[in-house]
């Protein structure tokens, strides 16, 4: 049937549109959008306390309505932590589950695009899981994975697994120095016949050593086990001077991009898509470079240089967002002021900035300036909070004593207040998270070995984790996952000789 002849007095003729010009049909009601998500209910409620494994629900106002990837963020303060975001078949409930388990002694928030902060409940804290004995040991190192597990290195070279059950050993060359990655897994350096040699090894005893360039140290590796390596200008060897690159799976190191530096007091640092990065101080400005892979010629950034810039450090998050720590000096003469200036980094603007971020005063003591300090650490974690350590050492007596500023940035650009630290002090890895562990006399002459942490807009938090009985304290050590599992080992000296306590925290 020719529908030309049914409407001849229309003059449009087009199959498709015969019907509706001639009034003959209907036209298809407009789409309407999707109402906006309204949460109503959420589990965990408000206040609620949690355990680290948990999930968080939320119930929508209406079946009809959908979150976007990325609509809600579950926050511990500074980071917003990784998950996945369900719906539960066609109903209006929704499940966050995390990429691991939730941070112990953490309040975290959920927030969503339309509402903002829907609810705020706390992940409950750690607690003592097992404790564990080594006679005639002394600890020298300790180690995290984010799975869980958790490992310690004796001054011996005795490396041992800790599990709820026990302590296993396991027959790895390490050093102090190694650092842990993936799962179970190690990146060390050793010298042989004084050969340099960057080592990846495991729990299970795998090793492979290939030798690094001109002999250099091994500097920063990412979390799946890229290394990279800083070259100075002044190096002697065959190797060109710049920054090197040894990928997970490769059995050299090749050149990521060629820089003549003679020195600097930044370490080099390796994102998580293997772009290596290094800063360093010219006359006129502070410089970055970043190299990504198969990029040689790199990126170059320029900062101006105040006249007392003596010390700066580099780091980046996962997505390559980083953060530039330098120290300078807001005042020279009478009483010295020393200021720490942050300039951020976005991969598609450049540096920016900078901002002072810390100060403080310097006075005479019996004509002289009794405090020195440095820049002395800066880690960005993967999700983008930010730890930077100012040391000061000051000389008493025979001795020489150091404490430490610890100051936060957070992705958002603010900045916590600094916190003072003493005693050994650790980071976990993503989430930057402070810790320090110090073994001291009590109003009653008891030694207890107490734990404090500096969360993401958090107060610090001080508690006595271990009293040490029939003995001297000889040293601790810890290491914790982002999680805040925690492996604390403590060697004491006793009538009988040393032991090492090992202690689980989950």
């Amino acid at each position: 049937m020719n529908p030309a002849r049914i409407c001849v007095w229309c003059p449009i003729v087009l199959i498709g549109t015969v019907l509706a010009s001639c009034g003959h049909g209907r036209s298809s009601p407009p789409i309407q959008p999707a109402p906006p998500p309204l949460v109503l209910r959420t589990v965990p409620g408000e206040g609620d306390i949690v355990e680290p494994n948990a999930t968080v629900s939320l119930e929508l106002a209406s079946a009809a309505s959908t979150f976007a990837p990325g609509d809600v963020i579950v926050s511990d303060g500074g980071n917003a932590l990784p998950g996945t975001l369900e719906r539960v078949g066609d109903t209006a409930s929704w499940t966050w589950t995390p990429d691991q388990e939730l941070p112990r002694g953490c309040t975290l928030t959920v927030a969503t695009d339309q509402q903002g902060v829907v609810v705020s409940f706390s992940v409950r804290d750690i607690a003592l899981a097992a404790e564990f004995q080594l006679p005639g040991e002394t600890v020298e190192a300790a180690f995290c994975w984010p799975n869980g597990r958790r490992a310690l290195l004796t001054a011996s070279g005795r490396v041992f697994e800790a599990t709820p059950a026990g302590l296993v050993e396991r027959f790895v060359p390490l050093t102090a120095a190694a650092s842990a990655y993936g799962d179970g897994d190690f990146i060390d350096e050793q010298v042989v016949d004084q050969v340099r040699f960057c080592v990846r090894s495991n729990l299970d005893g795998s090793v492979d050593r290939v030798p690094t360039p001109n002999g250099v140290s091994v500097g920063a590796h990412n979390a799946s086990g890229d290394v990279v390596v800083f070259v100075p200008s002044a190096s002697r060897g065959p190797s060109p001077a710049g920054l090197w690159r040894l990928g997970r799976a490769d059995l050299e190191f090749t050149l990521a991009g060629a820089l003549a530096i003679a020195t600097t007091s930044d370490p080099p640092s390796i994102e998580a898509d293997a772009t290596v990065t290094i800063a360093w101080s010219e006359a006129d400005a502070i410089r970055l470079a970043r190299f990504a892979v198969g990029d040689t010629v790199g990126q170059r950034y320029a900062l101006p240089r105040t006249g007392g810039t003596s010390e700066m450090q580099y780091d980046a998050a996962a997505d390559g967002r980083g953060v530039l720590a330098f120290l300078d000096w807001a005042q020279r003469t009478g009483p010295v002021i020393r200021i720490v200036c942050v300039a951020r980094f976005e991969p598609d603007q450049g540096l920016l900035g900078p901002q002072e971020a810390l100060r403080w005063v310097w006075t005479l003591v019996g004509g002289k300036y009794p405090v020195t300090d440095s820049l002395e650490d800066l880690q960005v974690g993967a999700w983008g909070s930010a730890c930077l350590t100012v040391a000061h050492r000051y000389t008493a007596g025979q001795g020489t004593y150091r404490y430490a500023d610890v100051l936060r940035a957070e992705p958002d650009g603010q900045f916590s207040e600094a916190v003072r630290f003493s005693g050994q002090t650790r980071r976990s890895p993503a989430r930057a998270e402070q810790w320090a562990v110090l073994a001291r006399l009590d109003p009653y002459n008891r030694t207890q070995v107490e734990l404090s942490r500096s969360r993401p807009r958090g107060s610090v938090r001080t508690t006595s984790i271990y009293e040490i009985t029939g003995g001297t304290p000889d040293r601790a050590r810890f290491a914790l996952d982002d999680s805040n599992r925690a492996l604390i080992a403590v060697t004491q000296r006793t009538v009988s000789g040393l032991e090492t306590t090992v202690l689980l925290w989950d």
